[in-house]
């Protein structure tokens, strides 16, 4: 009968203290709060060198002969790929389900390529690539709910701000290259997922403009302008510092039935 009396004991406790036997759901989980990881991925695109040499059609020179269809000696197109990794850090603020944030980012980057510039008059080899990236952006998401293969929240969300990038350009004809950090602007979405209580993953595609700045001088005086845009797609491991659940409801208090001896 002790035994009996112990069991019934235990079992009642145990629907006090355990919202799954007392019908009570355990909290949800919540995007507040600071975070920061870890990110990487690829990126492809395309670089425009243009020198804006464009002479009038009567102009004595040698130039004329390479530019009587309105392109530079040193213009061109090609395209870019590679890689970026780096860090993130960011803060949340979280209204019912949807979910307000500022983030930013900074990656070393390698993300290359080459072409031919002059053509069809002077045809030479030219590129470029972005060597470092950097973004601050921010995040409008809605919560889809614990929707995770790990039964954590999913956030889906758009974002959008400003990027900065270290581009490098080169020409082989006039053995000209030069770097510049230039400012743009970068817009995407993402979806991001709790692993747990401080760990989420996300999968991220930004489009980056670099605008169209004047990086080097090609022919004397003449600056070569380079356009450079982007599209990257990258995944990131977060950890949430600031994560707490909600206060969970009151425990519901269960009377244990009387054991008959």
């Amino acid at each position: 009968m002790a035994i009996r009396k112990s069991l019934a004991l235990a079992m009642a406790v145990a629907g006090m203290s355990s919202p799954a036997l007392a019908g009570v759901a355990a909290p949800p989980m919540r995007w507040d709060g600071f975070h920061a990881g870890a990110e990487g991925g690829i990126g492809l695109g395309q670089q425009h060198q243009q020198d804006n040499l464009h002479l009038p059609s009567g102009t004595t020179s040698t130039i004329i002969i390479i530019c009587t269809s309105g392109c530079g000696p040193a213009d061109g197109s090609y395209n870019l790929s590679g890689g970026l990794v780096g860090g993130t850090v960011g803060y949340d603020w979280q209204n019912g389900r949807y979910v307000f944030g500022l983030e930013g980012d900074g990656s070393w980057a390698d993300i290359s390529g080459s072409g031919t510039c002059g053509a069809p008059a002077l045809p030479h080899a030219c590129g470029g690539s972005v060597r470092a990236l950097g973004t601050v952006r921010a995040r409008l998401g809605y919560d889809l709910g614990n929707l995770s293969p790990w039964g954590g929240g999913v956030l889906a969300y758009a974002t959008g701000g400003l990027a900065v990038g270290d581009v490098h350009a080169w020409d082989s004809l006039f053995g000209a290259s030069g770097d510049k950090t230039v400012a743009g602007w970068t817009v995407g979405a993402g979806l991001e997922a709790m692993l747990n209580a401080n760990w989420s993953v996300k999968l991220e595609y930004l489009h980056v403009d670099l605008g169209n700045p004047a990086v080097f001088t090609a022919i004397p005086s003449v600056p070569e302008h380079v356009s450079t845009r982007l599209d990257i797609v990258r995944i990131g491991l977060n950890y949430h510092f600031n994560w707490t659940p909600p206060s969970a409801p009151p425990p519901v208090v269960t009377k244990a039935r009387p054991i008959s001896k």
